[in-house]
């Protein structure tokens, strides 16, 4: 091999090594992970203690092949706080922001805050909440009361619909009034970031 070539070669895959090096360096673009705190007054508390910094939820750009949720049809039984039942299908036509959660999970109650800001932001005269849970109302209730939350909460009484069976917690999934899954994050987020209330607000006019 000539000097030329060997030299050649030594510089093409230091160049290449090179810009890996600096790409793994650089700060993404956008990543959800990245956390994300805002001002917030030393009286908001929740039961894990102060409201905490939480990363951006991945917002992702609308396209022709999201799941589709059969929301029309779906048998799904759930029971809000006063006990009343309700059925998943009465929510069809609705922009959906749904949160599979638990009060045992830590990191679910650190984003209630987020969840309560987003509810307190968009219609829901169009946009239909439900913060699901398999706990006993009784302690639903309890928790409700104890972080001052209006976000509507249910109880899961029955087989949830394919695709809803989320092993983590906080799993959440927003769907369209055509019951296409827009966004579907695992893990506590900030849902009250503006894009996230700017994508609800436009998924409903």
């Amino acid at each position: 091999m000539t000097p030329f070539k060997s030299k050649t070669i030594i510089f093409v895959v230091g160049f290449v090594l090179g810009g890996m090096v600096i790409y793994m360096l650089l700060p993404p673009s956008f990543d959800s992970t990245i956390p994300w705190t805002i001002s917030e007054g030393p009286e908001f508390r929740t039961s894990a203690g102060p409201r905490v910094g939480l990363p951006l939820p991945s917002v992702p750009l609308l396209t022709g092949h999201s799941a589709i949720v059969d929301v029309k049809n779906s048998n799904w039984k759930l029971l809000k706080l006063d006990s009343s039942e309700v059925s998943f299908s009465e929510f069809d036509g609705k922009v959906i922001f749904l949160n599979l959660w638990g009060t045992w999970c830590q990191p679910c109650v650190w984003e209630m805050p987020y969840l309560q800001d987003l509810y307190d932001s968009v219609n829901r005269e169009h946009v239909a909440f439900l913060a699901v849970s398999d706990e006993p109302l009784s302690l639903l209730r309890s928790f409700a009361a104890k972080e001052s939350l209006t976000i509507p909460i249910y109880q899961s009484v029955s087989q949830k619909p394919p695709g809803f069976e989320i092993g983590p917690r906080p799993a959440t999934l927003l769907i369209d009034k055509v019951g296409r899954v827009v966004v579907r994050e695992i893990g506590a987020a900030a849902w009250s970031d503006p894009r996230v209330i700017r994508l609800v607000r436009s998924l409903h006019e």
